[in-house]
């Protein structure tokens, strides 16, 4: 099978792998609203399940995508010699923390801005439900394009791959813990949508859709590459090209073509290191914080958070004992 057409099939397999895991807790929320229980016994339901994913997020960030950057980061840096001491991946997460800090912060000025400050009573509670539903939806939004951001990078990851067994690693790494992730954030999705079901599905729609868009970008980068490379060695290796002669070094660098992996592993670097700082954002202030500021026992969200958490830890140990290699 042609790499192309198995990159294909994997971008497939990972979409309705997605769909269905970020699907499946809108059902559950829908059949759990529509059975009549207690609004206590849902809201108490949702936050040990938030927790949950909770734990799932920061498990990810800490022992999948932090560990993956830092080993980008010194093969960049051996390969670039650039042979800096400077904590470079730990800055970038910081700047990607305090982009979609500011991001939020800018959406959330903007939106009570336009909110009347002189009303009545009535009006002035009307106003305040308002804010609140749309501070949801901003969390919400937030929340889904930091969650995209990743899923994009992750497929595109795997789309740059030019190698058959690479590929089908990498394919294996991202599938061991991709369903209960897009679990999780179905989770957060439907609980910040659980009046606007639709809404809530066709966002975790766009959101399955992010990993094999990427994966189907970085196939075309990949194929622009070698498309440039070997125009290149087809022109300088014409004896009656003037580079040959007069630019060698112009000539040896695209016929080695060691710029190629170079500015690959620094753009990917650079992009995974900002999503990590969304990832940051997201699982200590989108989700842990708001559940520990909640009425329910903390101790047991705890228990949810760990159990979460341990889910991954698990998932990460398998991947190195099937795939033999760290993770993606």
């Amino acid at each position: 099978m042609d790499d192309f057409w198995l990159q294909l099939l994997f971008a497939l397999a990972m979409l309705i792998t997605t769909l269905l895991a970020g699907l499946a807790p809108l059902k559950l929320l829908t059949a759990i609203m529509s059975n009549g229980r207690t609004t206590h016994k849902v809201a108490c339901s949702l936050s040990l399940l938030s927790c949950f994913a909770g734990g799932v997020f920061l498990a990810t960030c800490f022992l999948d995508v932090i560990p993956h950057v830092n080993s980008n980061f010194r093969m960049f840096n051996k390969n670039s010699s650039l042979n800096t001491v400077y904590p470079l991946p730990e800055l970038l997460f910081c700047v990607g923390f305090f982009l979609v800090y500011l991001i939020e912060e800018i959406c959330s000025r903007l939106i009570s801005g336009s909110t009347p400050t002189s009303q009545t009573s009535s009006m002035s509670s009307i106003a305040e439900s308002l804010n609140k539903t749309e501070t949801v939806t901003l969390q919400s939004i937030t929340f889904t394009v930091a969650m995209s951001f990743h899923s994009i990078l992750e497929g595109l990851a795997l789309g740059v791959q030019d190698d058959r067994m690479a590929i089908t690693t990498l394919f294996i790494s991202l599938m061991l813990h991709k369903g209960i992730e897009a679990f999780s954030v179905g989770l957060q999705i439907a609980k910040s949508n659980s009046q606007q079901i639709k809404i809530a599905a066709l966002t975790i729609f766009i959101y399955s859709l992010m990993t094999p868009i990427g994966s189907l970008i970085g196939v075309y980068i990949q194929e622009q590459f070698d498309l440039i490379t070997e125009i290149f060695d087809v022109i300088l290796i014409r004896d009656d090209c003037p580079l040959k002669y007069d630019q060698p070094r112009f000539m040896n660098a695209f016929q080695s073509a060691s710029i190629r992996p170079v500015l690959k592993e620094g753009l990917i670097f650079v992009l995974e290191a900002l999503a990590v700082g969304t990832f940051i954002y997201v699982t200590f202030f989108e989700v842990l914080a708001e559940e520990k500021a909640n009425e329910f026992s903390n101790i047991v969200q705890l228990f949810a958070i760990i159990a979460g958490f341990s889910v991954i830890a698990l998932f990460q140990f398998v991947e190195i004992l099937v795939t033999g290699t760290e993770s993606h």
